[in-house]
C-alpha cells in the first residue's frame, strides 16, 4: 500500500534556518523569496506559531520542513515538546541529517522521528538515529535520492518516505524507477508502509484507475477514507511568512489588495490568479497546494480609512481551509476601526460564519462568482460549494444588510445565460458585474480542447473571439445588458463602482467586458475613452 506524503502531512516550521547547507535545499530558496529571516544558515524560532498546535481536529505536523532536528537548541526543544504535551491530539514529526549531533529522548506516543537518506553513503545515519534519539516511533526520508541505496536495514523503522527532488536547480537529482522499486519491495516485504512524494509517485502507488491509494494506516489518521476526503486532504499546505500582509493595488475596483493565502483550492479550469504560482517555488498544479500566511498584526488599521481594501483577488478568503486556520476573519478583527471599505471576493458560503463581524465593520461588500446555473457546467469549471449553496449564502448576507454582488464572471460566451441568473438574484444583490472570459497562458489550450469536446457547436465562435480577436460578441452583450437594465428600471453603469445599497429588486448593471481597458483612477475604475 502507498500514498502521496503531500495527503497526508502538514508542514509546521517553528524553527527557520539550516546550518547544514544542501545544495538542493528548497527551503534555503523560499526563505530568501519571501523574507523569511535574514540569514537562513542562523536558524531562528517562532513561539508564537505553538498556538497552531491548539487546534482540535487531529492533524499529522511536520515540525522541520525548514530546518534539522538535530541544531535546535536545547530551549526551544523544550518550549515545543511541553506543548506538544499539552496537545497529544496529534502527531508530530521530525527529520535530521545529522543524528550523530544530537542526544535526545522522550516519552511521548505522538513524537515520530526520521532521518533523511539521499544515498547510499548514508545508510548508516538510520541505524545513528535509533543510538541518539530514544523515542516511540522512527521513520526514514530517502529524498532526494543521487543513486542505488541498496538493501537497507530497516530493524525499528514504522513507515519510509520515497521522493526525488523538486524546483528548477541545474543538474537536480532524478530518481530512477528501479530504485525506487527496490526500497519499495525491501519495505513491503517487512510490512512497511511506503509514501511517496508527489512527483515519484508516478513511479508507483497509484491504482489502476490513477487514483491515490487510501491513506487509513498513516499515523493519526484512522479508519479508511473514500475518495472525495482523499481529494480534500490531498492539498499541500504550508506556512508563508510575510512581512506586510495589504498590497497596494493596480484592480479597477481596489486600492489595496490583501490574500490570506497563496494559491487557491477551487483549481478553477479559467483562474487567471494561477500564473502566481511562478512566483510561489510551487511545482504543483494550481488547486494542489496552499501556503497559509503569516504576517504581523495591522499597527494602524486607520491608514487605510476610506481605502478600499479587496480581500480575494488571487485566492479566496474563505475556501474550505479557512475554517481551520481563520486567516480572513484575523484579518477582519485587525481592521475593525479602519473604516475601510472592504470588498471581499469569494465563490464560498463560509463567510456567512463572519456575519455578526462584516456588519460591525461599516461598508463592507461582499461579491459572488456565479457565472452558470448549470451545477453540471459549474462542476467542469471548479471545485467550490455548489450555485445552490452560493445563492443561499448571498441571501443571507444580503437579508443582513450587507452589501452584496453577483459578479457574473468569466461570461463563457455561448454558454453563460446572463439575464436568466439577472433573474434569479435581482432581489438578493445590490450589483451585478459582468466580465468577460479571458484566455491568455497555459488555461487557453485547456478551455478551448473543453468547448471543442463538449461545446463543438460553439467552436467558430471561440475561433473568432479569442483567436481571430473579434469582439462583436461581447460589444453585443454590452448592448443586451443595457437594454436588460432599462426594461427592468436599473442602473447601468461603465465600470464603476457606487457605494451604497440598490433598491430592492433593481442592483446596478455594472459593464466589466474587457476589463484590462480600466483604470482604477482615485478608486472609481472608469474606462479609458475609446481611440
Amino acid at each position: 500500500m502507498a500514498v502521496c506524503i503531500k495527503d497526508c502531512i502538514q508542514n509546521m516550521n517553528l524553527v527557520i534556518g539550516c546550518t547544514i547547507g544542501c545544495s538542493y535545499c528548497y527551503a534555503r530558496n523560499n526563505v530568501r523569496r519571501f523574507h523569511m529571516i535574514d540569514d537562513f544558515e542562523k536558524p531562528e524560532f517562532f513561539p508564537n506559531k505553538l498556538r497552531l498546535m491548539e487546534k482540535k481536529r487531529p492533524q499529522n505536523f511536520l515540525l522541520t520542513g525548514m530546518s534539522d532536528f538535530s541544531h535546535w537548541k536545547t530551549e526551544w526543544r523544550e518550549q515545543i515538546f511541553d506543548k506538544m504535551t499539552e496537545n497529544p491530539q496529534h502527531q508530530y514529526l521530525f527529520l535530521t541529517k545529522r543524528p550523530e549531533d544530537i542526544v535526545f529522548s522522550t516519552t511521548l506516543e505522538n513524537a515520530w522521528f526520521g532521518v533523511s537518506v539521499t544515498s547510499s553513503k548514508e545508510k548508516n545515519r538510520i541505524r545513528t538515529l535509533r543510538e541518539h534519539i530514544h523515542g516511540g516511533h522512527y521513520h526514514v526520508t530517502f529524498e532526494p535520492m543521487f543513486d542505488e541505496v541498496g538493501m537497507v536495514d530497516l530493524t525499528g523503522i514504522e513507515w519510509i518516505v520515497i521522493g526525488t527532488e523538486t524546483g528548477h536547480r541545474k543538474g537536480k537529482a532524478v530518481s530512477k524507477p528501479e530504485w525506487v522499486w527496490n526500497l519499495t519491495h525491501q519495505a513491503h516485504a517487512l510490512g512497511i508502509p511506503v509514501i511517496y512524494e508527489r512527483r515519484s509517485a508516478t513511479y508507483h502507488g497509484r491504482g489502476t484507475d490513477g487514483t491515490r491509494i487510501s491513506p487509513g494506516f498513516l499515523p493519526g489518521i484512522g479508519g479508511t477514507k473514500d475518495m472525495a476526503e482523499v481529494k480534500e486532504s490531498g492539498i499541500l499546505i504550508q506556512d508563508a511568512e510575510t512581512k506586510n500582509i495589504m498590497t497596494k493595488s493596480t484592480l479597477p475596483v481596489g486600492g489595496y489588495s490583501v490574500n490570506p493565502y497563496v494559491g487557491c483550492t477551487h483549481g478553477c479550469k479559467y483562474c487567471y490568479a494561477s500564473f502566481m504560482k511562478r512566483f510561489t517555488g510551487h511545482t504543483e498544479p494550481w488547486g494542489t497546494f496552499l501556503d497559509v500566511k503569516h504576517w504581523p498584526a495591522i499597527k494602524n488599521p486607520q491608514k487605510y480609512k476610506g481605502q478600499r481594501v479587496v480581500i480575494g483577488s488571487v485566492t479566496d478568503g474563505y475556501l474550505p481551509q479557512e475554517a481551520q486556520f481563520q486567516n480572513t476573519r484575523k484579518l477582519l478583527e485587525q481592521l475593525r476601526g479602519s473604516e475601510a471599505e472592504i470588498l471581499i471576493c469569494t465563490k464560498s458560503d463560509l463567510v456567512i460564519r463572519d456575519i455578526d463581524l462584516l456588519k460591525k465593520l461599516g461598508k463592507v461588500t461582499v461579491v459572488w462568482s456565479i457565472n452558470t446555473l448549470d451545477e453540471g457546467f459549474k462542476n467542469d469549471m471548479d471545485d467550490a460549494v455548489s450555485i445552490k449553496r452560493r445563492l443561499e449564502a448571498m441571501k443571507q448576507i444580503y437579508d443582513a444588510g450587507i452589501r452584496t454582488v453577483c459578479f457574473i464572471a468569466p461570461v463563457f460566451p455561448g454558454i453563460t445565460d446572463f439575464e436568466a441568473i439577472f433573474h434569479q438574484v435581482r432581489n438578493q444583490c445590490d450589483l451585478i458585474w459582468l466580465e468577460n472570459l479571458n484566455l491568455r497562458g497555459g488555461f487557453k489550450k485547456d478551455i478551448m480542447d473543453y468547448i471543442c469536446k463538449k461545446y463543438p457547436d460553439l467552436v467558430p465562435l471561440y475561433d473568432a473571439i479569442y483567436n481571430k480577436g473579434d469582439r462583436s460578441y461581447f460589444r453585443g452583450l454590452e448592448d443586451q445588458a443595457e437594454r436588460l437594465a432599462q426594461e427592468n428600471s436599473c442602473p447601468f453603469v461603465d465600470n464603476e463602482l457606487p457605494y451604497g445599497r440598490a433598491e430592492p429588486g433593481h442592483p446596478v448593471i455594472v459593464n466589466y467586458f474587457y476589463h484590462e481597458e480600466v483604470r482604477g483612477s482615485e478608486n472609481t475604475g472608469r474606462r479609458n475613452p475609446k481611440k
